[in-house]
């Protein structure tokens, strides 16, 4: 699998980080592997070891709804 550099010009530059971090965005980045993933929705997750009960059934409430819904 062959590394790639991506400056921000680039077309597959994820246009969604120029748009979240302006000019603290990184003028490259360096990618290994299917590029396409950098369009696809992505989802964030926060872990703890000490998270209340009612979170934890938010976490898992949400996750099935985007599982009903499809999102991968």
């Amino acid at each position: 699998m062959n590394s790639l550099a991506l400056a921000t010009t680039d077309a597959r530059y994820p246009a969604r980080l120029c748009e979240r971090l302006s000019a603290n965005s990184p003028a490259q980045l360096s990618t290994l592997g299917n590029l396409d993933l950098l369009a696809q929705p992505k989802t964030a997750l926060f872990c703890s070891a000490r998270c209340p009960g009612s979170a934890i059934l938010r976490a898992y409430d949400q996750a099935a709804q985007w599982r009903d819904a499809g999102r991968r």
